[in-house]
């Protein structure tokens, strides 16, 4: 069990049952990693931080290069 993320990506998280004395760490989650195969106990906070870094990885990929135009 982690207590920090795995390398494979949110994609591949998912919130799992947690037992008893993990509900004592009231502000973590249980995930499990369908990649890996590792169990994490993840703030939500952190999951949101991977999604934020992902989604401004997308949008640097998705913008058009700039092209340098000469005039007339």
């Amino acid at each position: 069990m982690r207590f920090t993320a795995c390398d494979c990506g949110v994609p591949h998280y998912g919130r799992a049952q947690r037992a008893w004395w993990m509900k004592l760490l009231w502000t973590r989650r249980l995930y499990h990693c369908a990649s890996c195969g590792q169990f994490m106990l993840l703030s939500p906070g952190a999951i949101a931080e991977r999604l934020a870094q992902r989604d401004r990885k997308s949008a640097r990929r998705s913008r058009p290069a700039e092209v340098a135009v000469e005039g007339p």
